[in-house]
C-alpha cells in the first residue's frame, strides 16, 4: 500500500493495530486484515501516534505547524461530507430535495446509491477540516 519507504509505525497498546506513515499519509491497520481500516492525508507528515484514552480512540497526526485530531471510532468520521450524504442515504433510503425536504429515495434512486463505488482507501481522509492547529497554521 505505501508508495514509497514507510518512515514510521506504531502499535496500539494491546497491539490489535499499528499505524503506518509515509509522505503524506497516515495508514490504520487492523493487524489481522490485509487491508488498511482507514487513511488520513496530511501534507509534509512528521509523525502520527494513538491517543492515550482507554481505547485508543482518536489518531494524532503532525507536520510542521499544524497537527490534526482523526476520530477512528465513527466510520463515517473518516468520509468526505459528499461520501458522508451518500452513505446516510443508502442507510435511511431518504435524501433532501432541493427545497430541502426529506423525501424517500424512489426504489431505482436507491439502487444507483447502493451500486456506486466507494471511494478508494487513499482518498477517504481528504478535503477534512483539521480538528487541532497549532498557532501560526492556517486552515485548510
Amino acid at each position: 500500500e505505501h508508495d514509497g519507504y514507510v518512515n514510521g509505525a506504531q502499535f496500539s497498546r494491546d497491539e490489535s493495530r499499528v499505524l503506518t506513515w509515509s509522505g503524506g499519509k497516515v495508514w490504520l491497520w487492523d493487524v489481522t486484515k490485509p487491508d488498511p481500516l482507514h487513511t488520513f492525508e496530511h501534507d509534509n507528515l512528521n509523525g502520527a501516534q494513538f491517543s492515550r484514552d482507554e481505547y485508543e480512540s482518536r489518531v494524532l497526526t503532525w507536520s510542521g505547524y499544524t497537527a490534526r485530531l482523526w476520530d477512528v471510532t465513527d466510520p463515517l468520521a473518516v468520509l468526505t461530507p459528499s461520501e458522508r450524504i451518500r452513505e446516510l442515504e443508502v442507510r435511511s433510503g431518504t435524501t433532501l430535495d432541493e427545497a430541502q425536504n426529506l423525501r424517500v429515495l424512489k426504489f431505482d434512486e436507491w439502487q444507483v446509491r447502493v451500486k456506486s463505488p466507494k471511494p478508494a482507501p487513499h482518498a477517504q481522509a481528504t478535503n477534512r477540516q483539521p480538528t487541532v492547529e497549532t498557532p501560526g497554521s492556517s486552515s485548510k
